[in-house]
């Protein structure tokens, strides 16, 4: 049986922040679509958990480099669970180049995924949700959009493209969708970065502390909590913007 409550879509659920945030929405009683490409394994992992602790989730494929993919996955979300009254934007792709190593495919892929799959997503989203209902989309960014730096250009530039898009899609959807962004800082260790470099990394800013899934996830329960925002973006950095820094932060520890 279809679920009349709240459902809703987190892209690149099945790890990382993604997870963390699949399972702080179904401990706060949502039903979850736990989209994944490659991670089927990990994916069906943080279904199990999220049952077994007595929520709601359901595993969906779609690879957001298709351009035909972000509609049918929402078509698909809401044969699975029922009409969809949350789409949070987390799946992204993260690959380092530089001014003299970009290229077009890099340029494309990283616009595929990290901004024209979240736009396909958020119109298809719109188009579903029922007449009388509200609705919420939140983008995840990351606190590189506040302060630019040359390194992961493509990366930034698209999700550059996407706080912009966050901003125009607010005015386009509102009143009866809400779209916000969440920027957090270095989060989790990731590619060859060393536990202790990133450790280093997660606290080299003024508050000398970094942010968290925990922390992202209280930021998504905050704009959920709260129905007068829109068009904003919480940054969750440890004040790491206002240090303008020339690098990304993981080569300068």
């Amino acid at each position: 049986m279809l679920n009349t409550g709240n459902n809703v879509l987190i892209t690149g659920a099945g790890k990382r922040i993604g997870a963390a945030l699949a399972k702080e929405m179904a401990a706060e009683g949502w039903h979850v679509c736990v989209h994944y490409n490659k991670s089927l394994t990990e994916a069906q992992k943080v279904v199990k958990d999220i049952i077994s602790k007595g929520g709601q989730a359901t595993p969906i494929h779609a690879d957001l480099a298709d351009a035909k993919a972000p509609e049918k996955l929402i078509v698909r979300c809401q044969e699975a669970v029922g009409a969809l009254n949350c789409l949070i934007n987390n799946a992204s792709i993260f690959e380092y180049d530089e001014l003299d190593s970009i290229n077009a495919g890099s340029i494309d892929l990283h616009h595929a995924i990290n901004l024209r799959a979240p736009l396909l997503l958020s119109q298809a989203f719109s188009k579903k949700i029922p007449k009388k209902e509200k609705g919420n989309i939140i983008n995840i960014l990351d606190n590189k959009v506040m302060a630019p730096n040359p390194d992961y250009m493509s990366y930034t530039l698209s999700k550059v493209a996407l706080k912009g898009a966050t901003e125009i899609l607010a005015m386009a959807m509102a009143p009866r969708i809400r779209v916000n962004g969440i920027a957090p800082g270095i989060t989790l260790l990731s590619g060859k970065q060393s536990k202790s470099r990133f450790e280093k990394a997660h606290t080299t800013n003024p508050l000398k502390k970094g942010c968290t899934p925990g922390q992202i996830a209280a930021a998504l329960k905050l704009i959920l909590d709260c129905p007068a925002m829109t068009g904003e973006v919480i940054v969750l950095d440890g004040g790491q913007k206002l240090q303008r820094l020339p690098r990304d932060i993981a080569f300068l520890t």
